[in-house]
């Protein structure tokens, strides 16, 4: 996991997305290609990027499913707003 200031340096205060696709693409882009986020960590939640049975989202909503079932703070949003305080949750590519 990073903290957003450990990816977007240059940044100050909250980052803002439309979408989940375009915080996947200024990760990837700001990592060298290295990194692609599959979720974040907001006010101490792990939330993973989801699609839903009922919501076919495409990568434009950003459908947030928190790791714990017992958890009822789902997000369903166009726009994902980051705190520098959270954290980007992700997987390195490993180039063969």
């Amino acid at each position: 996991m990073f903290r957003l200031p450990d990816i977007f340096r240059h940044y100050q205060g909250d980052l803002h997305f439309s979408s989940k696709r375009e915080l996947i693409l200024w990760v990837y882009e700001a990592t060298g290609g290295q990194y692609l986020p599959i979720g974040c960590v907001k006010h101490n939640v792990c939330y993973l990027f989801s699609r839903t049975e009922s919501r076919h989202d495409g990568l434009d909503t950003a459908v947030l499913l928190p790791k714990n079932d017992n958890s009822e703070r789902m997000m369903v949003q166009d726009e994902l707003t980051l705190e520098p305080e959270n954290e980007i949750i992700v997987i390195e590519i490993i180039n063969q």
